[in-house]
């Protein structure tokens, strides 16, 4: 488990506290779209684009920190 983890941060290039930070972000948002989705269910009027509009959110993140992991590991490339 400590080499996969190691690993996993090698290949995103962050460090664990980075990492945690980043991880944590993503979870604290997609339990706030949770719990909107249980309001939602009970009162339909409610909340009614909150959790589609947190994961869209949550999805531009996710491509932006790829894309950006990307060019950051062009820049330390040594074959080109």
């Amino acid at each position: 488990m400590v080499r996969a983890s190691k690993h996993h941060l090698a290949q995103i290039g962050e460090s664990y506290f980075e990492h945690l930070g980043a991880a944590l972000g993503f979870s604290f948002a997609l339990a706030k779209a949770s719990i909107a989705c249980g309001v939602h269910a009970l009162i339909p009027g409610l909340c009614t684009s909150t959790a589609s509009r947190s994961v869209a959110e949550l999805q531009a993140k996710l491509v932006m920190r790829a894309a950006q992991h990307r060019s950051e590991g062009d820049r330390f490339r040594t074959d080109a």
